[in-house]
């Protein structure tokens, strides 16, 4: 269908970052958290998801190359 690119814009490769660097913030703050559960559940879920979103990119291209 497109063709596929292996270079990034800068906009992307700060999203990547700030995605990343929220994963991590929120992983420690899950590993920190005294209080309760659902806030606990809460955390350690948007860390989940903004460590996909770092790898966005990768997982688009396994993807694209297991439909090859």
């Amino acid at each position: 269908m497109g063709t596929s690119r292996n270079s990034r814009s800068t906009g992307e490769m700060i999203s990547t970052f700030a995605f990343a660097g929220m994963a991590a913030k929120l992983t420690y703050n899950a590993l920190e958290w005294d209080g309760g559960l659902l806030a606990h559940t809460a955390l350690w879920l948007s860390a989940i998801a903004c460590f996909l979103g770092a790898l966005r990119f990768p997982l688009q291209a396994i993807k694209d190359r297991r439909r090859r």
